[in-house]
């Protein structure tokens, strides 16, 4: 529930790059983290100079997603405007395995487009992302919860 996301992204980022790995864009599909740790596109675009792109199956529930932030956090509008940010910025692409719905900072919405699509090999979701999220939930139930000592 912090508000490290966008320096944890970054440190990662430029670690990868220290690695001499090649990275053309960075990909997220949300920019919600570990509770309501957001990560600042806008932000994390401007520090690295690449562009960030964020995918969305779905639209959000605002009002939803804007209650729980005013009951948990003092700091709500500060975390809710980066997430109206993005949700403003939101556009339907449409590709041959789904469409999706993507924000885009430091290129193109055509960039955007062609990238997320082509990246679309066995679902919707784009393979970076889903190879991703299968990833993490096997970790997460082989490791069990976190328990912070």
């Amino acid at each position: 529930d912090g508000l490290d996301a966008t320096d944890v992204a970054e440190r990662l980022v430029r670690r990868a790059l220290s690695e001499k790995l090649e990275i053309e864009a960075l990909l997220t599909d949300t920019v919600v983290f570990a509770g309501f740790n957001i990560l600042d596109p806008i932000e994390l675009h401007y520090r690295l100079g690449l562009p960030v792109i964020v995918v969305y199956w779905y639209p959000s529930h605002r009002e939803a997603v804007e209650r729980a932030l005013q009951l948990h956090f003092s700091d709500w509008k500060r975390r809710l405007g980066v997430m109206e940010e993005v949700w403003n910025r939101l556009r339907y692409v449409r590709c041959r395995r789904g469409g999706l719905l993507v924000a885009v900072y430091g290129a193109d919405y055509a960039y955007a487009w062609s990238l997320v699509c082509n990246l679309q090999l066995f679902t919707r979701h784009p393979e970076p992302l889903f190879t991703a999220h299968r990833t993490a939930s096997m970790l997460s139930r082989a490791l069990g919860p976190f328990k912070d000592n």
